[in-house]
């Protein structure tokens, strides 16, 4: 059985039951300390390729200086099924729309008994800008600015050209000048097999947790200003 696009979570889950307080909490500090701190964010990409040659490619802002591919897929906000395998890890059994159900992803990670059968295969490029599959995982891989995380629906090889942050910037023409600082957002486009643009209805563009860390980046701040406020009280009480 090959796992290649798995990653080290527990139970299978739909995008909408994957984030938790802890999460949400660490995120929203990490937000606040950008926003303290004047900190760069960083911008990394994913692309997918279904079977039938369209891509959809997701530019996404984050204030973190790293976060692991799998973090990186589900802000992308593009929609995303998967199932445990225990030990080996978690798969994807949907990806934008294409895979399988999870009982047939469970049996043999949506394949069929052709081994050349697609299924969902995590890519990086090697410095050459060829595309490898990386058998450990989205988990395992981490993502940095500049980084470019490829996803295929294939048995074989990616059927990706090289890409850049800056390349797919341009291509789908995102605005990331204007996302706030410390904030979270994805800009996805996608293209048919003849590069012609398709409209796009479901994207938000803004992960839940990414929601909910701005939320909390603020409530952080208030919190800070309140003790500060009482602070400075006690102080001229005192004096």
């Amino acid at each position: 059985m090959r796992c290649a696009g798995r990653a080290f979570r527990t139970g299978s889950r739909t995008r909408a039951g994957r984030q938790g307080l802890g999460k949400t909490l660490a995120l929203a500090i990490f937000a606040w300390l950008a926003i303290a701190t004047g900190a760069a964010a960083s911008e990394a990409a994913v692309v997918v390729r279904h079977g039938d040659g369209s891509v959809t490619y997701a530019i996404v802002v984050f204030p973190e200086e790293q976060i692991s591919s799998f973090e990186l897929l589900d802000r992308s906000t593009i929609s995303l099924t998967t199932v445990q395998f225990g030990g080996l890890g978690e798969a994807v059994c949907t990806l934008d729309g294409e895979g399988c159900g999870l009982s047939d992803c469970r049996v043999r990670l949506c394949q069929t008994g052709d081994p050349e059968s697609p299924f969902w295969q995590f890519f990086r490029q090697d410095a050459s800008s060829a595309w490898i599959s990386q058998p450990l995982g989205a988990s395992a891989s981490k993502v940095h600015d500049g980084d470019v995380d490829g996803w295929a629906w294939t048995g074989r090889d990616a059927g990706l050209g090289p890409l850049t942050v800056g390349g797919i910037v341009e291509l789908i023409d995102a605005d990331v000048a204007a996302v706030p600082e410390g904030s979270t957002q994805a800009f996805v486009a996608t293209f048919d097999a003849s590069g012609k643009r398709i409209e796009r209805t479901s994207d938000s563009g803004v992960g839940r947790a990414a929601t909910i860390a701005g939320i909390g980046a603020l409530l952080v701040l208030a919190a800070i200003g309140v003790a500060v406020k009482k602070r400075s009280i006690s102080h001229q009480a005192g004096a």
